[in-house]
């Protein structure tokens, strides 16, 4: 399908199918009401109001130029979006990180998607990031970490975080799978923590230590919930 003949609710529709997103969810998530997402991907609200869409594409991770025109927003020029030296990109890739039992990686990673966002967004959420070019988007999977992130939520990685240097939530492999859960440095060992009680923490230790890789720190749900 030619994504630049489609509509504002059809696009909307695309992105939520590959979300695995109901009506009802993405209207939790944005807090628009269900029913007007509901006119809105039908294409009964022909212009639908932009704190709407906006709220939606948060919500979805999605660029609001691109879910409004269904072109991506210009990267030079005086009329682009990104000409203010405030401004940053964030890719989303297409990964997905497991809050339960471990989730084998992708072969190769590549950007779905480009967010931009204004650097004083990080500043506000009391985050200070020396390297934009540091951040990424990643999905987390799973139940294990509900409290903190629910299942499909979009988390907002710092990879300039590549070692456990401290207490946190990390993406990292053990072995061969990707994982998204809470790490605790303790004397004789790393333990994995769930933030949901009812998974037991497990402790990483001896020959299974030198298996575990740091790939960055969670900074918070991209939805705005700060970790």
């Amino acid at each position: 399908m030619d994504r630049l003949n489609m509509t504002i609710g059809k696009r909307i529709f695309e992105a939520m199918k590959t979300r695995g997103y109901s009506e009802g969810e993405l209207a939790r998530r944005s807090g628009v009401p269900q029913p007007t997402i509901h006119r809105i991907v039908s294409g009964d609200v022909k212009s639908p109001r932009n704190d709407s869409i906006e709220s939606i594409a948060k919500a979805l991770s999605l660029d609001f130029t691109w879910l409004v025109t269904g072109k991506e927003a210009k990267k030079q020029g005086s009329n682009s979006v990104l000409s203010n030296k405030n401004i940053i990109e964030i890719p989303q890739f297409d990964i997905e990180a497991s809050m339960g039992a471990g989730k084998f990686p992708p072969d190769y990673q590549q950007p779905v998607i480009t967010i931009t966002v204004d650097k004083d967004f990080f500043i506000r959420q009391g985050i200070n990031i020396t390297q934009s070019s540091k951040l990424s988007i990643i999905t987390g999977i799973g139940d294990s970490m509900e409290g903190t992130f629910n299942d499909g939520d979009p988390i907002v990685i710092n990879h300039e975080a590549r070692s456990l240097i401290a207490d946190g939530i990390y993406v990292f492999t053990l072995g061969e799978k990707l994982y998204l859960k809470r790490l605790q440095i303790l004397p004789n060992c790393i333990r994995m923590i769930s933030d949901n009680a009812k998974y037991p923490p497990y402790d990483i230790k001896d020959e299974e230590l030198q298996q575990l890789v740091i790939h960055g720190k969670a900074l918070f749900v991209w939805n705005g919930k700060r970790i």
